[in-house]
C-alpha cells in the first residue's frame, strides 16, 4: 500500500547535501564577479604600465588598488610641469619678440644709412616700450626718400612716419635736413 502524508503542518527539511549545493549555486555568481573585477583591474594596470613605464620606474607601491590613484596623481604632476614649461616658453618668446621689436627700427634705419653716400647724424632716440621717436639730420643737397624704410618697418610697427621737420642752408646748395621718425609697437 502507498504511504500518504496527510499531515499538513509537517515541517519540511532539506538534506545537508542539497543545502550545500544551493549555497554553492548562490555564491558562484558573486565569486565569478569578484574574480572578473580583479582580473579587469590587473589587466587595466598592466595596460597602464605598458603605456607609462617611466611613471612606474619612479614609484613604489604595495596596494594594487592604489595604482589608479597613483597614476592619476603622476599624470596631474606631469601636466603641471608641462604647463610650467609652456608658460616659460611663452615668456621667453614674448621677451625675444619685445627685444626684437624694441631695436629692429634702429637696425633698419642704420642699414639704410649705411647704404647711402650722404652723411646722417642722430640727435636723439626716445623709446618708452610702446612708441619710439628718432630725431636725425641729413647733410646733402636733396633730401633722401625714406619710402623703403617706411615700407619695411610697416610690417612690424604701426603709424610709421618720417617727416621733414626743418631745413637749414649751410653753404651754397649744401643743406641740413632735420627728420623725425615716429612709430608704435
Amino acid at each position: 500500500m502507498e504511504r500518504l502524508n496527510l499531515y499538513n503542518q509537517k515541517e519540511r527539511y532539506m538534506s545537508l547535501k542539497r543545502f550545500l549545493f544551493y549555497i554553492f549555486i548562490i555564491l558562484v555568481p558573486f565569486f565569478s564577479t569578484f574574480f572578473l573585477a580583479q582580473f579587469w583591474l590587473y589587466l587595466s594596470i598592466s595596460n597602464t604600465i605598458e603605456k607609462y613605464p617611466l611613471v612606474f620606474n619612479n614609484i613604489t607601491f604595495l596596494d594594487p588598488l592604489e595604482i589608479p590613484n597613483i597614476i592619476e596623481n603622476k599624470i596631474n604632476e606631469y601636466d603641471s610641469k608641462l604647463n610650467i614649461i609652456v608658460n616659460k616658453i611663452t615668456y621667453y618668446k614674448n621677451y625675444l619678440n619685445n627685444v626684437f621689436y624694441s631695436k629692429y627700427f634702429l637696425q633698419m634705419l642704420f642699414d639704410f644709412f649705411n647704404t647711402k653716400k650722404e652723411d646722417f647724424f642722430i640727435k636723439s632716440i626716445k623709446f618708452d616700450g610702446k612708441k619710439f621717436s628718432i630725431l636725425f639730420y641729413e647733410y646733402s643737397n636733396v633730401p633722401e626718400d625714406f619710402e623703403s624704410v617706411i615700407k619695411n618697418l610697416s610690417k612690424f610697427y604701426k603709424n610709421i612716419s618720417i617727416k621733414l621737420n626743418d631745413t637749414k642752408v649751410l653753404y651754397s646748395d649744401f643743406k641740413m635736413f632735420e627728420f623725425i621718425m615716429e612709430g608704435e609697437l
